[in-house]
Protein backbone atom coordinates (compact mmCIF):
# COMPACT_ATOMS: atom_id res chain seq x y z
CA UNK A 1 0.00 0.00 0.00
CA UNK A 2 2.87 2.36 0.64
CA UNK A 3 4.26 1.46 -2.41
CA UNK A 4 1.69 2.20 -4.19
CA UNK A 5 1.20 5.45 -2.44
CA UNK A 6 4.41 7.01 -3.55
CA UNK A 7 3.57 5.91 -6.86
CA UNK A 8 0.67 7.95 -7.18
CA UNK A 9 1.76 10.86 -5.09
CA UNK A 10 5.18 10.64 -7.94
CA UNK A 11 2.65 10.45 -10.92
CA UNK A 12 0.88 13.86 -9.55
CA UNK A 13 4.21 15.59 -8.86
CA UNK A 14 5.34 14.39 -11.87
CA UNK A 15 2.12 16.12 -13.39
CA UNK A 16 2.61 19.51 -11.84
CA UNK A 17 6.27 19.46 -12.56
CA UNK A 18 5.32 19.32 -16.65
CA UNK A 19 2.31 21.60 -15.89
CA UNK A 20 4.28 23.87 -14.21
CA UNK A 21 7.16 23.89 -17.54
CA UNK A 22 4.35 23.91 -20.34
CA UNK A 23 3.00 27.29 -18.45
CA UNK A 24 6.78 28.30 -18.78
CA UNK A 25 7.44 27.76 -22.09
CA UNK A 26 3.75 29.45 -22.76
CA UNK A 27 4.99 32.48 -20.92
CA UNK A 28 8.20 32.19 -24.00
CA UNK A 29 5.78 32.60 -26.59
CA UNK A 30 5.70 36.09 -27.85
CA UNK A 31 6.48 39.37 -29.05
CA UNK A 32 7.00 40.40 -32.71
CA UNK A 33 9.29 38.42 -34.38
CA UNK A 34 8.66 37.34 -37.49
CA UNK A 35 8.68 33.80 -37.03
CA UNK A 36 6.34 34.63 -34.41
CA UNK A 37 4.14 36.77 -36.86
CA UNK A 38 3.68 33.18 -39.05
CA UNK A 39 3.04 31.28 -36.32
CA UNK A 40 -0.05 34.03 -35.30
CA UNK A 41 -0.97 34.24 -39.25
CA UNK A 42 -1.31 30.56 -39.20
CA UNK A 43 -3.58 30.29 -36.11
CA UNK A 44 -5.28 33.11 -37.00
CA UNK A 45 -6.39 31.74 -40.21
CA UNK A 46 -7.16 28.57 -38.52
CA UNK A 47 -9.42 30.01 -36.36
CA UNK A 48 -11.21 32.40 -38.89
CA UNK A 49 -11.10 30.22 -41.56
CA UNK A 50 -9.57 32.98 -43.42
CA UNK A 51 -6.52 33.61 -44.88
CA UNK A 52 -5.02 36.29 -42.27
CA UNK A 53 -2.09 38.60 -42.96
CA UNK A 54 -0.57 40.84 -40.63
CA UNK A 55 1.23 44.20 -41.83
CA UNK A 56 2.87 45.09 -38.49
CA UNK A 57 2.39 42.93 -35.66
CA UNK A 58 3.40 45.33 -32.14
CA UNK A 59 3.18 42.07 -29.79
CA UNK A 60 1.29 38.66 -29.31
CA UNK A 61 1.57 36.22 -26.30
CA UNK A 62 -0.56 33.11 -24.87
CA UNK A 63 0.15 33.37 -21.27
CA UNK A 64 -0.77 34.60 -18.49
CA UNK A 65 -3.05 36.44 -21.25
CA UNK A 66 -3.94 35.92 -24.53
CA UNK A 67 -2.97 38.94 -26.05
CA UNK A 68 -2.71 40.48 -29.48
CA UNK A 69 -1.43 44.14 -30.67
CA UNK A 70 -1.55 44.41 -34.22
CA UNK A 71 -2.00 47.00 -37.05
CA UNK A 72 -3.30 46.63 -41.22
CA UNK A 73 -4.72 43.34 -40.54
CA UNK A 74 -6.11 41.45 -43.97
CA UNK A 75 -8.30 38.34 -43.59
CA UNK A 76 -8.81 36.90 -47.28
CA UNK A 77 -11.59 34.94 -48.77
CA UNK A 78 -12.69 32.04 -47.27
CA UNK A 79 -10.44 28.64 -46.58
CA UNK A 80 -13.93 26.08 -45.20
CA UNK A 81 -17.51 26.28 -45.62
CA UNK A 82 -19.94 27.68 -43.01
CA UNK A 83 -17.26 30.62 -41.78
CA UNK A 84 -18.92 34.05 -41.41
CA UNK A 85 -18.46 36.45 -44.75
CA UNK A 86 -17.46 33.51 -47.03
CA UNK A 87 -15.49 34.58 -49.88
CA UNK A 88 -15.30 37.92 -48.47
CA UNK A 89 -11.93 39.97 -47.55
CA UNK A 90 -11.94 42.26 -44.07
CA UNK A 91 -9.83 44.58 -43.43
CA UNK A 92 -8.57 46.10 -40.17
CA UNK A 93 -6.58 49.38 -39.46
CA UNK A 94 -5.96 48.25 -35.53
CA UNK A 95 -6.64 44.94 -33.14
CA UNK A 96 -5.94 45.38 -29.64
CA UNK A 97 -7.44 42.40 -27.42
CA UNK A 98 -6.30 40.43 -24.39
CA UNK A 99 -8.28 37.96 -22.71
CA UNK A 100 -7.16 35.83 -19.11
CA UNK A 101 -5.73 32.11 -20.30
CA UNK A 102 -7.61 30.44 -18.11
CA UNK A 103 -11.06 32.43 -18.70
CA UNK A 104 -11.12 30.61 -22.30
CA UNK A 105 -11.42 27.41 -20.43
CA UNK A 106 -14.20 28.29 -18.22
CA UNK A 107 -16.91 28.29 -21.16
CA UNK A 108 -17.35 32.18 -21.08
CA UNK A 109 -14.17 34.02 -21.62
CA UNK A 110 -13.42 37.00 -20.23
CA UNK A 111 -12.01 39.88 -22.32
CA UNK A 112 -9.70 42.42 -20.66
CA UNK A 113 -9.12 44.89 -23.43
CA UNK A 114 -11.18 45.32 -26.93
CA UNK A 115 -10.38 47.67 -29.28
CA UNK A 116 -10.98 47.68 -33.26
CA UNK A 117 -10.47 50.56 -35.31
CA UNK A 118 -11.48 51.42 -39.11
CA UNK A 119 -12.95 47.91 -40.13
CA UNK A 120 -14.01 47.41 -44.17
CA UNK A 121 -15.46 44.65 -45.56
CA UNK A 122 -15.19 43.88 -49.35
CA UNK A 123 -18.45 43.58 -51.14
CA UNK A 124 -20.59 45.92 -48.95
CA UNK A 125 -20.78 49.46 -50.25
CA UNK A 126 -20.13 52.40 -48.25
CA UNK A 127 -19.71 50.86 -45.03
CA UNK A 128 -17.05 51.54 -42.30
CA UNK A 129 -16.65 50.78 -38.69
CA UNK A 130 -14.73 53.39 -37.05
CA UNK A 131 -14.23 52.03 -33.72
CA UNK A 132 -15.03 48.94 -31.57
CA UNK A 133 -14.43 49.18 -27.78
CA UNK A 134 -15.12 48.29 -24.26
CA UNK A 135 -15.88 51.51 -22.57
CA UNK A 136 -15.88 51.24 -18.81
CA UNK A 137 -18.03 54.64 -18.28
CA UNK A 138 -17.87 56.03 -14.85
CA UNK A 139 -21.35 54.98 -12.48
CA UNK A 140 -22.61 52.97 -15.63
CA UNK A 141 -22.20 49.46 -16.43
CA UNK A 142 -19.15 48.69 -18.79
CA UNK A 143 -20.15 48.02 -22.37
CA UNK A 144 -19.31 47.33 -25.32
CA UNK A 145 -19.71 50.38 -27.77
CA UNK A 146 -19.20 50.05 -32.04
CA UNK A 147 -19.40 53.12 -34.25
CA UNK A 148 -19.09 53.60 -38.15
CA UNK A 149 -21.00 54.92 -41.16
CA UNK A 150 -23.03 52.98 -43.55
CA UNK A 151 -24.52 54.64 -46.48
CA UNK A 152 -23.15 58.16 -45.55
CA UNK A 153 -25.18 57.69 -42.13
CA UNK A 154 -23.54 57.32 -38.66
CA UNK A 155 -24.84 54.44 -36.68
CA UNK A 156 -24.10 52.72 -33.21
CA UNK A 157 -24.54 49.42 -31.67
CA UNK A 158 -23.85 49.05 -27.97
CA UNK A 159 -24.53 46.67 -25.16
CA UNK A 160 -24.02 46.22 -21.55
CA UNK A 161 -21.47 43.80 -20.21
CA UNK A 162 -20.90 42.09 -16.74
CA UNK A 163 -17.83 42.08 -14.67
CA UNK A 164 -16.10 38.81 -14.48
CA UNK A 165 -13.12 37.43 -12.89
CA UNK A 166 -9.81 39.66 -14.93
CA UNK A 167 -12.16 41.33 -17.54
CA UNK A 168 -15.89 42.06 -18.53
CA UNK A 169 -18.39 39.61 -20.30
CA UNK A 170 -21.70 39.32 -21.88
CA UNK A 171 -24.25 37.92 -19.17
CA UNK A 172 -27.44 35.93 -20.20
CA UNK A 173 -29.72 38.99 -19.87
CA UNK A 174 -28.32 42.10 -21.78
CA UNK A 175 -29.22 45.51 -22.59
CA UNK A 176 -28.85 46.72 -25.85
CA UNK A 177 -29.22 49.40 -27.95
CA UNK A 178 -28.68 50.34 -32.03
CA UNK A 179 -28.95 53.62 -33.97
CA UNK A 180 -28.96 54.68 -37.56
CA UNK A 181 -30.47 57.48 -39.75
CA UNK A 182 -32.79 58.50 -36.57
CA UNK A 183 -33.79 54.63 -35.71
CA UNK A 184 -33.44 53.40 -32.31
CA UNK A 185 -33.64 49.99 -31.42
CA UNK A 186 -33.31 49.04 -27.91
CA UNK A 187 -34.29 45.82 -25.95
CA UNK A 188 -33.11 42.73 -23.88
CA UNK A 189 -30.77 40.38 -25.94
CA UNK A 190 -29.87 36.81 -24.27
CA UNK A 191 -28.74 33.46 -26.59
CA UNK A 192 -31.00 30.69 -27.53
CA UNK A 193 -29.48 27.71 -28.46
CA UNK A 194 -27.45 29.35 -31.71
CA UNK A 195 -30.05 32.35 -32.14
CA UNK A 196 -30.13 35.57 -30.60
CA UNK A 197 -33.71 36.63 -29.09
CA UNK A 198 -34.10 40.53 -28.50
CA UNK A 199 -37.04 40.77 -26.57
CA UNK A 200 -38.58 43.03 -25.26
CA UNK A 201 -37.72 45.08 -28.28
CA UNK A 202 -38.83 48.64 -28.85
CA UNK A 203 -38.70 50.13 -32.04
CA UNK A 204 -38.44 54.08 -32.37
CA UNK A 205 -38.90 55.51 -35.67
CA UNK A 206 -39.62 59.34 -36.35
CA UNK A 207 -40.90 59.62 -33.18
CA UNK A 208 -43.49 56.72 -33.42
CA UNK A 209 -42.75 53.55 -30.89
CA UNK A 210 -42.99 49.97 -32.16
CA UNK A 211 -43.17 47.33 -29.50
CA UNK A 212 -41.83 43.73 -30.75
CA UNK A 213 -39.52 40.82 -30.59
CA UNK A 214 -36.66 40.06 -32.71
CA UNK A 215 -34.81 36.52 -33.47
CA UNK A 216 -31.70 36.74 -35.46
CA UNK A 217 -30.25 32.93 -36.32
CA UNK A 218 -26.41 33.82 -37.79
CA UNK A 219 -26.96 32.85 -41.46
CA UNK A 220 -30.77 31.59 -41.77
CA UNK A 221 -31.48 35.41 -41.40
CA UNK A 222 -33.98 36.91 -38.83
CA UNK A 223 -37.34 37.29 -37.84
CA UNK A 224 -38.95 40.72 -36.83
CA UNK A 225 -42.04 41.12 -35.46
CA UNK A 226 -43.68 44.70 -34.12
CA UNK A 227 -47.13 46.11 -32.74
CA UNK A 228 -47.94 49.32 -32.93
CA UNK A 229 -50.45 50.26 -30.01
CA UNK A 230 -51.16 46.68 -29.07
CA UNK A 231 -52.34 46.11 -32.75
CA UNK A 232 -49.98 43.69 -35.14
CA UNK A 233 -48.15 45.74 -37.27
CA UNK A 234 -45.46 43.96 -39.17
CA UNK A 235 -44.41 40.71 -39.87
CA UNK A 236 -40.83 40.00 -41.32
CA UNK A 237 -38.12 37.41 -41.78
CA UNK A 238 -35.72 36.95 -44.83
CA UNK A 239 -36.16 33.86 -46.87
CA UNK A 240 -33.86 32.31 -49.45
CA UNK A 241 -34.46 33.43 -53.49
CA UNK A 242 -37.44 33.19 -54.51
CA UNK A 243 -39.42 33.01 -58.10
CA UNK A 244 -42.82 34.17 -56.23
CA UNK A 245 -42.25 37.95 -55.81
CA UNK A 246 -44.65 40.13 -55.58
CA UNK A 247 -43.29 43.82 -55.25
CA UNK A 248 -40.78 45.86 -54.24
CA UNK A 249 -40.88 47.83 -51.21
CA UNK A 250 -42.13 50.93 -52.81
CA UNK A 251 -45.86 48.17 -53.04
CA UNK A 252 -45.83 48.40 -49.40
CA UNK A 253 -48.53 50.21 -48.51
CA UNK A 254 -47.77 51.74 -45.09
CA UNK A 255 -45.35 54.31 -45.77
CA UNK A 256 -43.85 53.50 -42.13
CA UNK A 257 -43.77 50.18 -42.82
CA UNK A 258 -41.99 50.83 -46.31
CA UNK A 259 -39.24 52.83 -44.30
CA UNK A 260 -38.65 49.88 -41.66
CA UNK A 261 -38.08 47.46 -44.40
CA UNK A 262 -35.54 49.56 -46.29
CA UNK A 263 -33.29 50.01 -42.81
CA UNK A 264 -33.76 46.14 -42.82
CA UNK A 265 -32.56 45.44 -46.10
CA UNK A 266 -29.67 48.13 -46.07
CA UNK A 267 -28.67 46.24 -42.55
CA UNK A 268 -29.12 42.76 -43.42
CA UNK A 269 -27.67 42.69 -47.16
CA UNK A 270 -30.46 40.63 -48.32
CA UNK A 271 -32.66 40.03 -51.32
CA UNK A 272 -35.72 38.85 -50.03
CA UNK A 273 -38.42 39.17 -47.17
CA UNK A 274 -41.59 37.65 -46.33
CA UNK A 275 -43.40 40.20 -45.38
CA UNK A 276 -47.10 40.44 -42.82
CA UNK A 277 -48.84 43.94 -43.39
CA UNK A 278 -51.80 43.89 -40.16
CA UNK A 279 -51.53 40.57 -39.72
CA UNK A 280 -52.21 39.70 -43.95
CA UNK A 281 -51.31 37.01 -45.66
CA UNK A 282 -47.09 37.11 -46.15
CA UNK A 283 -46.46 38.25 -49.54
CA UNK A 284 -42.46 38.00 -51.05
CA UNK A 285 -40.98 41.31 -51.03
CA UNK A 286 -37.80 42.72 -53.06
CA UNK A 287 -35.30 44.53 -51.62
CA UNK A 288 -33.52 44.87 -54.85
CA UNK A 289 -34.25 48.60 -55.91
CA UNK A 290 -36.01 47.87 -59.30
CA UNK A 291 -39.37 46.30 -58.72
CA UNK A 292 -39.40 42.56 -60.50
CA UNK A 293 -42.38 41.51 -62.81
CA UNK A 294 -44.43 39.08 -60.88
CA UNK A 295 -43.28 35.64 -61.51
CA UNK A 296 -40.09 36.67 -62.07
CA UNK A 297 -36.54 35.04 -60.36
CA UNK A 298 -34.49 37.59 -58.31
CA UNK A 299 -31.00 36.74 -59.05
CA UNK A 300 -28.43 37.14 -56.25
CA UNK A 301 -26.28 40.68 -56.64
CA UNK A 302 -22.56 40.88 -55.55
CA UNK A 303 -22.69 43.04 -53.68
CA UNK A 304 0.04 52.73 -33.42
CA UNK A 305 -0.22 52.68 -30.37
CA UNK A 306 1.03 50.05 -28.40
CA UNK A 307 -1.59 49.80 -25.35
CA UNK A 308 -1.61 48.76 -21.54
CA UNK A 309 -4.25 46.14 -20.32
CA UNK A 310 -6.63 47.75 -18.40
CA UNK A 311 -6.71 47.06 -14.68
CA UNK A 312 -9.90 44.99 -13.57
CA UNK A 313 -11.84 45.80 -10.77
CA UNK A 314 -12.19 41.97 -9.55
Amino acid sequence: MKLLLKIVLYFFLGLVVLFGLGLVILSTYGGNAPEWKKQVEQMASSMTGKQVAIGDLTNARLFPNILFDGKNILAMGGIGEGRALPGQNVMVGTLQVSIPFWSVFVGSPAVQHLLIENVVISGVDDFLIDFARIETPENQPPRLRIEGEFKSEAFYIQMNLERKSGGYGAGPDTYLEASMDGSVIEGRARLSGQDVIVEPLQYIINDTSFNGAMTIAGEDGYQLTLKRQDTQFLDVKTIASSDLVISGIKGVSDPMAQVILTNLCLVSHTNNLSVSLYSAEPEIISCVEEEPASGLAIEETENTDTFVEDDVVE
